[in-house]
This record gives structure tokens, C-alpha cells and sequence, in this order.
């Protein structure tokens, strides 16, 4: 099951089952949407953003802790395109698919801040090739 979280919000939809997906043992993925349905703020540019989806998704369910969100958007998402081991994780074998987003915290916080982030990503690696290569100005 892919969930959207935005998309589900534009359209009013009631709560999103998660604790009963879970619960049931259903592989929940997180997506982002078609710009048609997604809410704009203010002045800010329409963009597929899974940062923002996870952080809707965070703040409906504050007791979801953040490397289940993450999970949600990398490894299960992975496993639902039959891509486990290759895609949504950085392991032996897999296609070094990878971003790199400024973060100077403890590790220990490091995957709340990759489900908060928001801005531009540092560097962009696919396939093992830098897409956008890490620049050394922080």
C-alpha cells in the first residue's frame, strides 16, 4: 500500500489506516503525487517532495518515530517494486542510489533530520556516479 500523505490531504480524505495496515503486517510505502494534488502555500513552487510527505505523515502520527517513516519511504518502497536489496538502502550490491543533505547533529539524530529536512539536497549519486557531485563549501 502506497500512501501519499498530501495528496490524502488535499482531498479531505478520513485518516489514513496506518496502525491497522502495521498492525496487519501490510508493506506501507510512502509516495508523493501528481503537483495536481498537492496544496500550495503562499508563495512557494508546487514541487514532488517526499521530505514534505514525510513530514505531513510526522505530524498526523507524532508517536510514528522517524525511522519508520524513513523506512516507509526508502527499504518498503523498494521491497513493493521487487527491488529489495537493490534500491532504498546502501548495502553490498545495491546501485549506490544516494542524496546527501547538510546535517552537523549526533547520529543518533540523524534520521529525524533527514525526515525534517527541507532545501535542496547537497549531492545527488546514482548508480554510483555523482548526479550532483558534493561541493566542499558547506
Amino acid at each position: 500500500v502506497v500512501h501519499c500523505p498530501r495528496s490524502h490531504q488535499y482531498f479531505h480524505h478520513r485518516e489514513f489506516p496506518l496502525d491497522k495496515l502495521l498492525a496487519a503486517n501490510v508493506n506501507v510505502c510512502l509516495g508523493t503525487d501528481s503537483l495536481a494534488t498537492v496544496a500550495k502555500n503562499g508563495k512557494e513552487e508546487l514541487e514532488l517532495n517526499l521530505f514534505q510527505d514525510m513530514q505531513i505523515l510526522a505530524r498526523a502520527k507524532p508517536a510514528l518515530p522517524p525511522p519508520a517513516i524513513l523506512k516507509m519511504a526508502t527499504v518498503n518502497s523498494a521491497r513493493a517494486l521487487g527491488l529489495a536489496g537493490k534500491v532504498g538502502e546502501l548495502s553490498g550490491g545495491s546501485f549506490a542510489d544516494l542524496i546527501a543533505i547538510p546535517f552537523s547533529g549526533k547520529a543518533s539524530a540523524a534520521t529525524e533530520a533527514v525526515v525534517h529536512f527541507s532545501g535542496p539536497v547537497r549531492a545527488s549519486m546514482i548508480g554510483g556516479h555523482w548526479a550532483v557531485a558534493p561541493s566542499s563549501a558547506a
